[in-house]
């Protein structure tokens, strides 16, 4: 399904391209970036089908997860859409959501 979705947005490459020039143009008006970012209706609502998507799989769907994998997903967006359009996002997706459900491993001290 994420997957599916990158595709999707990937495909409206004009509005994506529009997007992101935006966010990068009201990065001094917060209040309009964050209608493009993380404080839209969108953003709550890919929210809500996020944590619901992790949690049918059986993976932790708390909020940091939740960030990750949207973050994930826009910045896959954007590779296709502005980088470099053939990138598969099905391998990334995958390799992140196995990374997920391996039990936490301990942090190790440099």
């Amino acid at each position: 399904m994420i997957t599916a979705l990158v595709e999707t947005l990937a495909d409206r490459r004009d509005d994506m391209r529009a997007r992101y020039a935006l966010i990068l143009e009201l990065d001094d008006v917060p209040l309009l970036r964050g209608k493009l970012t993380t404080q839209s209706e969108v953003h709550a609502i890919t929210r809500e089908v996020t944590a619901t998507l992790l949690a049918r799989a059986g993976l932790p769907d708390s909020d940091e997860r939740v960030e990750e994998l949207i973050s994930l997903t826009d910045s896959l967006v954007f590779q296709r859409t502005i980088i470099r359009e053939t990138i598969s996002p099905e391998s990334i997706l995958t390799a992140y959501l196995r990374g997920v459900a391996l039990p936490a491993s301990p942090t190790v001290e440099m």
